[in-house]
């Protein structure tokens, strides 16, 4: 029980103390007994930062602790794990899409260029039949204006509800011969590139000017295009779909290798 008299600068715990926490457990702080406790030899009592005090009751009473820290000792010196652990590694990423996705990763990984991302490090992009066009029609456009997944005229419909008001598709944001003369220099700045297209697809002519824009300023450029097939024909045949993830596996493990 706590004496009545004036205690010392010392606050004590009254309580006998309870089995030392295991190697393993959080740290301890360590508090000493009364100096009149029935021990002749200094005992201390080990209170684990992790310990659950079990609910108080009549046959199991919590232990009281005291409301203030004892005055007469100052506090001891803690190093966090964080100012002593090593600095992070570097995290490698590399960035995949499909279709509008693929012309996101375009336009994210220009602006990730200004910024500041340590310790991630883009290393890649991954672009899948990206989502591109223009004011003038290509080739491939007039060639399929009917085709079953971009039909022109919805084609056309998308853009309008997705560039800024007033914009038309020369904007910077759909035609990549536009965007090079807005990007100019710091494309060449791009990661690796991985660009896969289908000759069925409306957009293919875009997504092969895009490979070539990229490759002009310098940049890697890995060009996967196959005359059969369609615009995201990968969700329909699982042949396509094993081989897109076969050469995108490839280009990942020589990527993370350089």
């Amino acid at each position: 029980m706590i004496p009545t008299k004036s205690l010392s600068p010392k606050t004590f715990l009254s309580t006998p103390p309870p089995e030392p926490p295991s190697a393993s457990s959080s740290p301890t702080l360590l508090l000493p007994l009364p100096q009149n406790s029935p021990s002749s030899s200094t005992t201390t009592a080990a209170v684990s930062s992790s310990t659950t005090l079990p609910p108080s009751s009549s046959t199991n009473p919590a232990p009281t602790f005291p409301l203030t820290s004892p005055p007469s000792s100052p506090p001891s010196t803690t190093v966090s794990a964080r100012s002593t652990a090593s600095p992070p590694p570097t995290t490698t990423l590399s960035t995949p899409s499909s279709g509008a996705g693929g012309n996101m990763v375009y336009f994210a990984a220009l602006r990730a260029l200004d910024l500041d991302l340590d310790p991630v490090k883009i290393v890649g992009l991954i672009m899948n039949v990206p989502y591109f066009s223009g004011e003038e029609r290509s080739e491939s456009e007039q060639r399929l204006i009917n085709d079953h997944i971009c039909p022109l005229p919805a084609n056309d419909l998308m853009w309008s509800l997705s560039l800024p008001e007033g914009a038309d598709r020369d904007h910077e944001y759909c035609n990549p011969m536009v965007s090079e003369g807005v990007y100019g220099e710091k494309i060449g700045r791009l990661p690796r590139c991985f660009i896969n297209g289908y000759g069925g697809d409306p957009l293919v002519d875009k997504q092969k000017a895009l490979a070539k824009i990229m490759e002009s300023r310098g940049v890697h450029v890995e060009p996967h295009f196959v005359e059969d097939g369609f615009h995201a024909v990968e969700l329909f045949d699982q042949a396509k779909a094993l081989a897109l993830l076969e050469n995108v596996k490839k280009f990942v493990h020589s990527t993370i290798s350089q």
